[in-house]
Formats: structure tokens, C-alpha cells, sequence
């Protein structure tokens, strides 16, 4: 979700291409209007998360995706069971935290959660997740990222 600036009850984002993160529900009146796949609600609070997934979802037709994301050091079990037990789409673990338990990765897509790490800069890292199936992640430079996930796949299915 983008803003040209913060609103009240909003948390701006910092550095390159930053946007916002909602903080509260009640923040993005008429949200549910005009759904769209491309529309992703990700946050560190749990009961914000999960109140706003289901204010969304209350007219049956879910507007949008939604993912837990979890702190540096955070182990992705108690991360990955919290996003299924809540019904979230994704988890957007910290990049150390996907790269110490790449089982983890490929239990969350067996699972049907997408595991989109944050922040992945470093080419070694991308190939690593995307060698354990990772097809998104959250970077600083998205098209340096984009590009490094790409030759990696082309290179696993050439």
C-alpha cells in the first residue's frame, strides 16, 4: 500500500522506495471496495493483522493478501504456524532468519505459504533462497534483485 505521505495511524517506511505499513484497520476506510491481487498488507503486529485480514475478508471476497513479518532472530516455525493459523498468505522473514533455516523455507511452501525474505542485497543470498524456492524478496535495490533471481532460474531450468 502506497501514500504520497503518511497519514494518521500510518508508519512511514525508510530508505529507497520506501512506502507504508498500516498500523490499524480502521486507518484505510473503504479499503474493501475495490479488491485487487496485487494488493499486499504485511506487519510485525499479529492482532492488527489478523483484525484487519478478517474486516477484509467480512464481505467473502478477500481484497487483499496479507503476511506476517517477523523479526531479526525469529525462527521461522512459531512464525510460519502463527501466518497459518491466522490464514495469511505469506510469511516476510528476516533474511538471516530464511538463510539459517532454509528447511523452514521449503516446509512454508509445502504449506502453501509464500516466503518472501527482507532485506536481501546480496547475490549470494539471493541464489541461496532462490535455490530453496524463494521467488520474491524484499531488497533495496528490487531490480539488482530481480535480475539475480531471474539468471538463477534460468539457470536451474536451462
Amino acid at each position: 500500500v502506497r501514500s504520497p505521505r503518511p497519514r494518521a495511524g500510518w508508519c512511514a517506511g525508510s530508505g529507497r522506495g520506501s512506502g507504508v505499513a498500516v498500523r490499524r484497520p480502521r486507518c484505510m476506510p473503504g479499503l474493501g471496495r475495490h479488491p485487487s491481487p496485487y494488493c499486499l498488507l504485511s506487519s510485525f503486529d499479529r492482532k492488527s493483522l489478523r483484525e484487519l485480514r478478517h474486516a477484509l475478508a467480512a464481505g467473502h471476497k478477500p481484497f487483499a493478501r496479507t503476511a506476517l513479518l517477523g523479526r531479526p532472530g525469529v525462527p521461522l516455525g512459531p512464525l510460519l504456524r502463527s501466518a497459518v493459523a491466522d490464514g495469511h498468505d505469506e510469511i516476510h522473514p528476516h533474511v538471516l532468519s530464511a538463510l539459517t533455516q532454509l528447511d523452514q523455507v521449503r516446509r512454508a511452501a509445502r504449506q502453501g505459504i509464500t516466503v518472501t525474505p527482507w532485506t536481501v542485497n546480496r547475490h549470494p543470498d539471493l541464489r541461496r533462497l532462490a535455490g530453496a524456492g524463494v521467488e520474491a524478496v524484499i531488497s533495496d535495490d528490487p531490480r539488482d534483485a530481480s535480475w539475480a533471481l531471474q539468471s538463477n532460474l534460468a539457470t536451474r531450468t536451462g
